[in-house]
């Protein structure tokens, strides 16, 4: 995540919230790079507490970028039901 630092940054955790989940979005959706899909999937279901986005993330990570944490991660949500 270049150009990020929060070294004497006046952010509320809500803003740093949001800039993370903008600039994993980009590197995601825009740029498909499969670590920022992984961090974004783990964002939304983590952070979020939105499994549907997670297993969605998870899903196109694994089957369309081949990225294998994401594949365990989709296989976890299913056996876990959520």
């Amino acid at each position: 995540m270049s150009g990020f630092d929060l070294r004497g940054a006046q952010q509320t955790p809500e803003e740093y919230v949001d800039q993370l989940r903008v600039i994993l979005e980009h590197d995601c959706l825009g740029a498909r790079k499969k670590e920022s899909c992984h961090q974004l999937g783990e964002f939304y279901q983590a952070v979020e507490r939105n499994n549907s986005k997670a297993k969605d993330i998870f899903r196109t990570n694994c089957e369309e970028l081949n990225f294998q944490q994401s594949c365990f991660s989709l296989g976890i949500i299913h056996l876990t039901n959520k």
